[in-house]
Parts: C-alpha cells; structure tokens; sequence
C-alpha cells in the first residue's frame, strides 16, 4: 500500500526507481516507493487538517478595518413638537397682515427624571442661492437667519418621568418670502430646539415649517399678437393667477384669416398652432461682507 508524505520528508535512500505524481493538496508531493509502510495518523492529520483549515476559515474572515458598529448612549430624554394651529399661510402680496402659528413642545422623559438647565428654540430661515455672487464662497451660497428665539426656563428644572408641555405662538410676519424650491434659489423654514442637561448632555430637534402664500383672484388678462405681414392677430384671455396644482382657462381667438377684396378673396389655411407658457423667475443673490464690493452686495 503506497504511503503519502510531504515534500519536506525524508525518502529511503535504497529507492531509486521512484514516480511522482501531483495530488490536490498545494505544494505537496506524492512518492510512490513500491513498499507498504505503517499508516502515520499525524501525517494525514498534517495533511488534511491544514487543508481543512484553510477551507474553514476562507469563508468566515471579517473585511480588514471593519468592526462591531457602535451603538450611540439612549438619551434621558426627546422633544417632539405638535403644531395646533392651521397650516402657515399668507393671504395676499406684501402687505399681508401674515400668519399666526401656535404649538406645543413635548418634552419626553425615558429616565426617572432628568435636570435641564436651559430649553431654547430658534424659528430659523435658510436660503440657500443657487447662481451666488463667488460660487466657491459658503457665506454667498447660504444664509441663516434668526427670526424668532424663545427661552422657556431661566434657571435649572427638573422633570420627572412621562411627558411635559411648553406652549408656544408668533405671528409669521406677512412680508417674507413663502416656502420656494426653484432652479435659482430655495427658501426653507424651520425651528430647531436645544435643551441641555446637568450632566452637558445636548437634546436636539428639528421641525420643518412650511409657509405658503394665496393670491386672491383678480381679472382676467388679455393680449394681442400679430403675425406680419399677414392680417392675422390672435388674442388670447386668461386669467393673471395660476395655481400649479389647478387647472384654468385659455380663450384664442383668431381674426383675419380670410380677406375680402373686389375681385378676390384671401384665405389663410392654419396647418399647425402652437402656444406655451414660459415661467420668468427673478431672484436677488446676496453677497457676505467679504464680497460686498461686487454685484448683489450691501447698497447694491
């Protein structure tokens, strides 16, 4: 019965007349010498066991630099805010008299009771200037500002567990801008809450706020165009307020396509009509301080 042994082993010097013949196993020869020798257990355990190893462990081996995820601490508590009043609207131009929202802060305690030293909201707009003054210069690009702060406690307090309740209202004032997302800029609104622990613990939360804007209705508009050199005028009416959500009314109404003369008369046959609506946006790119020499800056 031949025997197997690694390519490290030691050969019979008397065997000369040996083959060799490669086996599955890497870097491992096979010598047949032509003589039963006793079976060596901690061969075939050197030989298979590696092998099994290597097939064990290829499988199982975790990518290089990646760990356990961290799991970040579970806060005392969370602040949520419930709006009460109706959606933010301003109803009219400029002038508007604007818009009254109120809410509640809900304070959530996990823990018996946490101390909270301050509790601060920020009603905050950011514009964010698609086409700014410097394009590389953050300032241009988006401006945060403060509209409204409220402070709801002055000095340490403590709040057991369950839920607690600040009330809190304004008066949106009727000449800002309503909520845009457009190709030159976009205007968004938000309170952002800050409350802070004893132990420096900061407890945040982030509510967006929507502000819309409704046009009451006025007459109708109507235009003339005229297609020279031909007697051709078309006129069209519709109305000066389009929603986009809605539909609405366009009237055409085309005049001299037929000319009457002595003798002749003239008559223009329509093979195609097109029309479109186009949108103009206009938009005021501000420039921080740094840039305010250049177009859009302060006096501007």
């Amino acid at each position: 019965m031949p025997s197997r042994i690694l390519s490290f082993g030691r050969s019979h010097p008397h065997n000369r007349d040996t083959k060799t013949r490669p086996t599955h196993a890497e870097n491992l020869t096979t010598i047949d010498t032509g003589e039963q020798r006793p079976h060596s257990a901690a061969m075939d355990f050197l030989h298979f066991g590696s092998k099994d190893k290597r097939q064990s462990t290829g499988g199982q081996s975790s990518p290089k630099g990646k760990g356990s995820p961290r799991i970040a601490p579970a806060k005392a508590a969370r602040i949520e805010i419930v709006m009460e009043s109706p959606p933010c609207v301003f109803y009219g131009g400029t002038n508007s008299s604007g818009a009254l929202f109120s809410g509640q802060l809900r304070i959530i305690v996990t823990d018996p009771e946490v101390r909270l030293t301050s509790i601060h909201m920020d009603l905050k707009g950011n514009t964010v200037t698609k086409k700014p003054v410097t394009k590389d210069c953050p300032a241009c690009i988006n401006k945060i500002s403060t509209i409204k702060s409220w402070n709801f406690i002055t000095e340490p307090t403590t709040y057991p567990h369950g839920t607690h309740q600040l009330p809190f209202s304004y008066l949106l004032p009727g000449h800002l801008p309503a909520t845009t997302h457009s190709s030159l800029a976009n205007i968004d609104y938000a309170l952002e809450v800050k409350a802070v622990t004893t132990l420096a613990d900061t407890i945040t939360h982030h509510y967006p706020l929507r502000v819309q804007r409704a046009l009451q209705p006025t007459g109708e508009k109507q235009s003339v165009r005229v297609f020279p050199p031909t007697n051709l005028t078309i006129n069209v009416i519709h109305t000066q307020i389009i929603h986009p959500i809605g539909s609405f009314l366009v009237q055409f109404r085309m005049n001299g396509v037929v000319t009457k003369e002595k003798d002749a008369q003239t008559r223009w046959r329509i093979r195609k009509l097109d029309w479109r609506i186009d949108e103009h946006t206009r938009n005021v790119s501000p420039a921080c301080p740094k840039h305010a020499h250049k177009v859009g800056g302060e006096g501007k």
